[in-house]
């Protein structure tokens, strides 16, 4: 059955003495998230044989904060097009 939308999260707690991320999640997306990202797992809980929520660990540097302002890039037409010219030499350069 696992959790209803309104019933999930993900919760990231910082260790300063012991310098590393712990984390609990029930949303699938970041369950499949810190698997892939090798964080180290602390315990599983299931339902039905299959995983609906983990506690993980990390260390530190697993975690980075960004700016909440996403400010988009801006070219103008001239600078597209010579980093688009700089892209493709550099790809032919790699496929050589």
């Amino acid at each position: 059955m696992g959790y209803c939308s309104e019933e999930m999260e993900t919760t990231l707690v910082y260790d300063k003495v012991g310098k590393f991320w712990r984390a609990y999640t029930n949303v699938p997306a970041h369950l499949t998230k810190f698997n892939k990202q090798g964080w180290e797992v602390d315990k599983i809980v299931q339902e039905d044989g299959r995983m609906i929520a983990a506690f993980y660990h990390a260390p530190a540097n697993a975690v980075s904060i960004r700016s909440a302002k996403r400010d988009k890039r801006s070219m103008t037409e001239e600078q597209r097009v010579a980093a688009a010219d700089r892209l493709r030499k550099a790809r032919a350069q790699k496929g050589e």
